[in-house]
């Protein structure tokens, strides 16, 4: 099912709403992502009026040792 030209999805990085793009640093720390394609799909915390999805990109701290 495509997601709607006119309604938006919102992209966060651990927990955080944004409204820029992953760069080329942020994929290489990158465990886990997410996409929720309809707003009912979408979990509540991440819900905003207007918007139809979300997805969601979770990290790992980069200055971790454990990598």
């Amino acid at each position: 099912m495509p997601v709607a030209e006119d309604w938006p999805v919102e992209l966060w990085i651990d927990g955080v709403r944004t409204s820029g793009q992953i760069n080329d640093q942020l994929i290489e720390w990158i465990e886990g992502i997410e996409i929720f394609r309809r707003t009912v799909e979408v979990p509540i915390e991440y819900i905003r009026p207007g918007t139809c999805g979300a997805i969601l990109v979770w990290t790992s701290d980069p200055r971790s040792d454990s990598r």
